[in-house]
């Protein structure tokens, strides 16, 4: 098990638990985390070498998205507490809005979901308009297990609120 001081922690026992031995998987990872020499870039080798045919992409996730994935090739898209952008001017840089969506519903498999889990509550209701107004995909209203990242243990820390969407095709 790897783990970081409070500063900067990445879970790798959490990590191994979600992706251990799965095959045919990709993993992105986004182009600004450097992986050389901390716990982050061993927990990740670690995890590649316990899996057959994981793929671990180093790039803008949005990019590998819309150029390297095949239609209809994914069971599911996690997007595990992505950055709000909280000022009102850089909305536009969200990730969650209508043409990510409709990316998603064509590289989803016909039983494919997106989970998405945020503690910004204005993140939050901004996601519940886009998908109000999606015409892809719709709010299941099953219980979303939350991982147990820096990210969970900041929010909870925090006393912030922590909103969970798995969305569905309509």
């Amino acid at each position: 098990s790897y783990r970081k001081n409070s500063e900067g922690e990445f879970e790798m026992d959490f990590a191994a638990d979600r992706i251990y031995n799965l095959n045919n998987s990709i993993l992105i990872v986004d182009e600004g985390h450097n992986l050389t020499g901390n716990y982050f870039g061993a927990a990740l080798m670690e995890i590649k070498k316990r899996s057959t045919n994981l793929r671990i992409i180093e790039e803008d996730a949005h990019l590998v998205l819309q150029h390297w994935i095949a239609d209809q090739s994914l069971d599911a898209v996690h997007l595990y507490f992505p950055d709000p952008w909280p000022k009102i001017r850089q909305y536009k840089r969200r990730l969650i809005q209508e043409p990510f969506l409709e990316l998603a519903d064509k590289l989803l498999s016909n039983e494919g979901f997106v989970l998405i889990i945020t503690d910004d509550d204005s993140y939050a209701e901004f996601i519940e308009d886009v998908i109000a107004q999606s015409k892809y995909f719709m709010r299941s209203m099953v219980d979303v297990e939350i991982p147990d990242t820096r990210y969970r243990k900041r929010a909870d820390k925090l006393a912030h609120t922590i909103h969970t969407y798995k969305l569905v095709r309509r």
